[in-house]
């Protein structure tokens, strides 16, 4: 991004902690202290002076501990280390929070696709004029059409590994269940080229 800075909007998160040497995440820290630590080394990592979007990563944060969180947050925008931020959850009620409690809040960042629709938390958006940003869109591939039951992912592939987080995919392979999913949503649909038609 080196001279080409205003081009770009930099949407990053923070709340894990993590080893950067090995790149493994070693925990969580909801602190305001953390906050300012990991602002000042994204902002090093990223080679720029300003964040566009500052994302909360710890969806199920208690509520009081993210309140904690907002005039650090505050502060950080007046300064002009961060433009806006938001939370990433699949909570209404935390989104809310921000939403209600947080003048600098601007998004959530949620899961919403044609597999998981989030109805509350589009409402949420809306009574507080938050952006939403939809993460997993496409399923993580398995909407592209791709992956079929006997797709196998390497391991240097998040899709590969499959994180306990990660719902699509395990071991390695696509989870039978969300291939039925798939399935039954887009029917013979093919968004991956073919007839587009609905038969």
């Amino acid at each position: 991004l080196a001279g080409r800075r205003d081009e770009a909007v930099i949407a990053t998160k923070w709340g894990y902690t993590f080893d950067e040497a090995t790149r493994q995440a070693t925990g969580e820290d909801a602190s305001p202290g953390y906050l300012r630590r990991a602002v000042t080394d994204s902002l090093r990592r990223l080679g720029t002076d300003r964040i566009d979007l500052y994302q909360l990563h710890l969806a199920d944060l208690p509520v009081p501990r993210a309140e904690a969180l907002i005039g650090t947050l505050e502060e950080m925008v007046a300064e002009g280390l961060i433009r806006a931020y938001g939370w990433s959850t699949d909570r209404a009620d935390r989104a809310e929070t921000f939403g209600h409690s947080a003048p600098g809040a601007t998004a959530v960042q949620h899961s919403l696709s044609v597999l998981r629709d989030a109805p509350e938390l589009l409402l949420v958006c809306d009574k507080y004029d938050l952006v939403s940003i939809n993460r997993g869109p496409l399923g993580m591939g398995l909407l592209t059409g791709k992956y079929t039951a006997t797709s196998t992912l390497p391991r240097d592939d998040v899709r590969g590994l499959a994180p306990g987080w990660l719902e699509w995919f395990r071991g390695g392979r696509p989870a039978p269940e969300w291939l039925r999913r798939v399935a039954a949503a887009v029917g013979n649909w093919a968004p991956w080229g073919g007839d587009t038609t609905r038969r």
